[in-house]
């Protein structure tokens, strides 16, 4: 039972109260006053010419996975994760690896595996999608976006900002949720979203105990609240539709979907046992999506290469009109912050590294991590140092957040006897 709340609670480390960043409408846009412009409604397709992903592998992407294999082998070889898909990503180029239980998967590569709250970042790209389109902004409050004939007067004032950056009040998960995994109910610890509709995630907010907006608190509900709203505002049948045709077939990332087309790789729970998969409904947008190495290093090969998308470059940094840190944040040295539910900097984690030009580049870094009961997973980015990680782990250790960390610190001049004492 520890293991699976620590899983629903604990979707993300090393995150503070104090680390908040606002989500800020960029561009113009044809709403007043954060009322929904239903006259842009539309399933948008991009325009631009389509992404050219360099998929093979290069000299720069060849030496960036030469660091980052030393600091993620360990996890592996000492039996923290059973096995690991990892990939090293530059602007040229894209070099992978399997380790542990798959590195004799045949086709690694196109292999799908649970990436969790990463999931949440789609989320956010859904709604830059119709901020930029004039259709909501940040400010628009949650009563505009809610199904027809329901009323939450407590949640009402609540904005799509404030869901996107965790600000919003709302508890980590619902209570019906919360409180079946805390009695230790057998069918909620072995599937806890299966049963869970859109609906419910609605009426949930009927009971919830809504701190006042503003309030950081990291939570699940409040994605799922999210993509349900964008839903309703954008007009769609269901949050998969929404991620579908403003995300992925925008950004030529279909193979990232809620139904793999191949089967998954067998999960397995922080002792290495295997587990079955979870099934989503209402609660899917907060780690539905399942994913291989080679969708999700595109994704992050666009980041570090400045790819357009909702009329912004996705080059993601304090200095972008899509962030900005709170002064307390920065003050105090912590984590930086948080938007479009995308993380920004790394704040304690320096702690970590040694040299002053590695601490820098971990200031820019861009990354979100994820975790269900078998799988766990990290995209990391320093598009300054046009460097992206991104690991997936077949077991729900949590660790691919910490690989990303020491691999990008050893591409950037780590000591390898740092990397070393520290993995």
């Amino acid at each position: 039972m520890q293991k699976h709340l620590k899983i629903l609670l604990s979707c993300i480390v090393f995150l503070s109260a104090t680390a908040i960043v606002y989500f800020i409408s960029a561009g113009e846009n044809n709403s007043s006053n954060g009322v929904i412009n239903t006259s842009n409604i539309s399933n948008t397709k991009s325009t631009a010419a389509p992404y050219l992903f360099r998929s093979s592998e290069s000299e720069s992407s060849r030496a960036a996975l030469a660091h980052l294999l030393p600091a993620v082998q360990k996890f592996t070889d000492r039996k923290y994760d059973d096995g690991l898909i990892v990939a090293a990503v530059t602007p040229d180029g894209v070099s992978t690896a399997a380790l542990g239980s798959l590195q004799n998967l045949p086709s690694y590569q196109d292999a799908y595996i649970e990436i969790g709250s990463v999931t949440k970042a789609f989320v956010g790209l859904a709604l830059a999608s119709m901020v930029n389109e004039g259709i909501v902004t940040a400010e628009t409050r949650l009563r505009d976006c809610m199904p027809q004939g329901l009323s939450i007067p407590a949640a009402e004032n609540i904005t799509l900002g404030m869901l996107a950056s965790h600000t919003s009040g709302l508890p980590r998960l619902p209570d019906a949720i919360l409180k079946a995994v805390q009695d230790n109910n057998p069918a909620m610890l072995a599937d806890p979203y299966s049963n869970f509709s859109a609906e419910d995630v609605w009426e949930s907010l009927k009971t919830a105990e809504i701190k006042a907006p503003g309030t950081f608190e990291y939570s699940n509900l409040g994605a799922a609240v999210l993509a349900q709203a964008l839903t309703v505002c954008a007009g769609e049948n269901s949050w998969e539709s929404l991620i579908e045709n403003r995300v992925t077939k925008a950004l030529g990332l279909e193979g990232i979907r809620v139904q793999s087309p191949t089967p998954l790789i067998q999960g397995h729970d922080d002792r290495l046992n295997p587990v079955s998969e979870w099934h989503w409904q209402g609660m899917g947008p907060t780690g539905a999506l399942k994913a291989n190495i080679m969708q999700t290093a595109k994704l992050a090969q666009m980041m570090i290469s400045g790819e357009e998308f909702a009329g912004k470059k996705m080059i993601l940094t304090s200095e972008t009109p899509l962030f900005h840190l709170s002064a307390e944040a920065a003050e105090q040295n912590i984590f930086s912050g948080i938007a479009m539910h995308w993380h920004l900097g790394i704040g304690m984690m320096k702690k970590i590294f040694a040299r002053e030009e590695t601490k820098a580049g971990m200031d820019q870094l861009v990354w979100h991590n994820g975790e269900t009961a078998g799988a766990s997973s990290c995209i990391a980015v320093i598009p300054q140092k046009q460097i992206g990680i991104v690991v997936l782990s077949n077991t729900a250790s949590g660790n691919p957040y910490t690989m990303a960390l020491l691999g990008l610190g050893s591409i950037l001049g780590e000591p390898p006897e740092r990397i070393e004492k520290i993995a």
